[in-house]
Order: C-alpha cells, then sequence, then structure tokens
C-alpha cells in the first residue's frame, strides 16, 4: 500500500517493497546522488498520484497503440510487465528504503522540481486499469476483489534522488532537455548535453 502526506509539498510517498525487490546504486561520480530500483507490485504503485509536471508530455488521456500495447500486456502477460515494460523513472528530492518495515520512502518537493520524468503513460494506464476494476480508491481494497493479473504484476520503478543539481532538478534549460531525452526513443548526441 503507497501512502503520500497530502497535496502539500513537500510530499511523501511511502511504498511497500520487498528487500528481495530492491537495490540502491551510488552515482560513481556524484556520492550524493542515489539511484534506486524497484520492482514494487502494480497493486502496491501510487498510480495517477505522483505529478508528472517534470515529463514533457501529457498523459491524462493515455490513447493508441502504445497505450492499448501496455494495458494488453499487463492483462495478457502480468508475470512479465516488469520485464516487457520500460518501467517509470521518478526524479526525487529524497529517497530511501527501511529494511525493516519494507517501505520505500519517495519524497517529492515540488511538482516542478521532481516526479514521474518517464513512463507516465505506463503509470495514467495502469491508473485506468485500477479504476476499471472498482471505483473505490484502489489502495483500500481487499485482497479477494483485486483481480489476479493486478495481484502478481510488478512495475520496474527507478528513481533518482538526491544530488541531483542542475541535471534534472531544478528544471533549467539542460534539465528540460536531459528529461525529454528520456522520454524519447530518439538518438542522443554529446552536443545536445551540452548546455
Amino acid at each position: 500500500m503507497a501512502t503520500a502526506n497530502g497535496s502539500a509539498f513537500p510530499r511523501e510517498y511511502r511504498i511497500s517493497v520487498s528487500k528481495d525487490h530492491i537495490r540502491t546504486l551510488r552515482d560513481p561520480h556524484n556520492k550524493d546522488l542515489n539511484i534506486h530500483h524497484a520492482y514494487i507490485r502494480i497493486k502496491d504503485f501510487p498510480n495517477g498520484k505522483i505529478p508528472d509536471d517534470v515529463n514533457p508530455r501529457s498523459h491524462e488521456k493515455p490513447s493508441g497503440g502504445v497505450a492499448e500495447g501496455i494495458k494488453t500486456s499487463l492483462e495478457g502477460t502480468p508475470k512479465w510487465f516488469h520485464v516487457l515494460n520500460r518501467g517509470i523513472l521518478v526524479i526525487a528530492e529524497k529517497a530511501w528504503y527501511n529494511n525493516r518495515t519494507e517501505k520505500l520512502h519517495i519524497i517529492i518537493s515540488s511538482d516542478d522540481e521532481g516526479g514521474l520524468a518517464d513512463g507516465a503513460t505506463t503509470d495514467r494506464v495502469i491508473r485506468n486499469v485500477k479504476r476499471d476494476v472498482s471505483s473505490a480508491d484502489f489502495e483500500s481494497l481487499a485482497a479477494h476483489e483485486i483481480p489476479e493479473h493486478l495481484r502478481d504484476a510488478f512495475v520496474h520503478v527507478e528513481i533518482i534522488s538526491g544530488g541531483i543539481g542542475d541535471m534534472l532538478v531544478p528544471l533549467t534549460r539542460r534539465g528540460i532537455r536531459a528529461t525529454r531525452f528520456r522520454n524519447s526513443l530518439s538518438k542522443i548526441w554529446a552536443a545536445d548535453l551540452i548546455g
């Protein structure tokens, strides 16, 4: 189950994650920058609740082939979803994992300095699939009310936190470009990254 502390910023999200499904890496060039990789159960991720203003594309009403492919993959091959889907990238002021409680904590300082930087289409498609299950808040559902494909599916979530500086947050000219590149399948040239 995921929880957040309301709509004011900073916002903290607490997400259940098995200790077998999370790893933290320290950036080799910046000791303050941490990168967390987690496989999070679809039922536990707060889909549609993490802001996505740092993402250069709109995702409120996902449609088309990509969105349909995500939904088909989630419903048809839920045990492979975390492998087949590119996942979700969250930019956070701070993130850490508590081994005792098995909770991943993510702090977003503001909607223009953190949130979903990539994978928001995946996030919104999952949110919509959850809404199709019940009009009740998904996190309030009992286990027997959640379809098997949503109990068994995981999504890969990457969280970049800490000493991000001018790389992505706050959104500088370079930050917007880096986020845009992370959101595309286009080739990135070294000249594109030079301020």
